[in-house]
């Protein structure tokens, strides 16, 4: 039981992670497990901060990530 337990987690997880790039990101925080989204943002936070880095505009990234809060804080306070 507790093997299908962490494949069935493992499962929700890798699909949220897939599903980044596939949609916009508040849809995204929607459509997935408050779990999902802490893990799965977390992967892709580390693999863009390591090309950005990589590619010297480590500034532009945290534009980015300064957009991305301020899209999150617009939907938390929606609610």
């Amino acid at each position: 039981v507790e093997d299908e337990m962490k494949a069935s987690v493992r499962d929700v997880i890798l699909k949220s992670i897939e599903d980044y790039k596939e949609r916009p990101r508040a849809d995204w925080v929607l459509a997935h497990p408050g779990q999902c989204v802490l893990n799965s943002s977390q992967a892709h936070w580390t693999r863009e901060v390591e090309e950005y880095m990589v590619s010297g505009e480590i500034e532009a990234y945290f534009e980015i990530l300064q957009g991305q809060i301020s899209e999150l804080v617009k939907l938390v306070r929606q609610k």
